[in-house]
């Protein structure tokens, strides 16, 4: 597998895992909180999803990426982000662990999605 299909691979991924993001993040009636992070390190300096450093605002579609001791802010799909997947995944073995942490990353957005439509038909079943 060479690099190139491993970013492409991982391409599929960061889109269905933005998806994921947008079903969790609609809006419920009645209204149901949002879920509490949980935070995903997809690589060793790239954690999903991004919390200010104060804990008081989490950025879903964002990634915090730390380089010598500087953290900063990466939207998913930028090229930025992108720079940085090539960067790492220079075996099949490091696309792999992305691409599974990504779809790992995705599944808990899609539960928590799930919990949230759940917890609103529930309200409303007890009207």
């Amino acid at each position: 597998m060479t690099r190139g299909e491993i970013i492409n691979l991982l391409n599929k991924e960061v889109a269905r895992l933005e998806q994921a993001i947008s079903d969790m993040l609609n809006p419920t009636f009645p209204q149901t909180p949002l879920p509490r992070p949980r935070f995903f390190a997809i690589t060793p300096t790239i954690i999903w999803p991004f919390q200010e450093k104060n804990g008081t605002k989490i950025l879903w579609a964002s990634v915090a990426h730390t380089d010598g001791g500087r953290r900063e802010s990466v939207d998913l799909p930028s090229p930025q982000f992108w720079d940085i997947m090539w960067e790492y995944c220079t075996s099949p073995t490091r696309g792999l662990r992305v691409l599974m942490r990504l779809q790992a990353a995705r599944a808990w957005c899609q539960a928590r999605a799930e919990g949230r439509r759940r917890a609103a038909q529930e309200v409303l079943r007890q009207r």
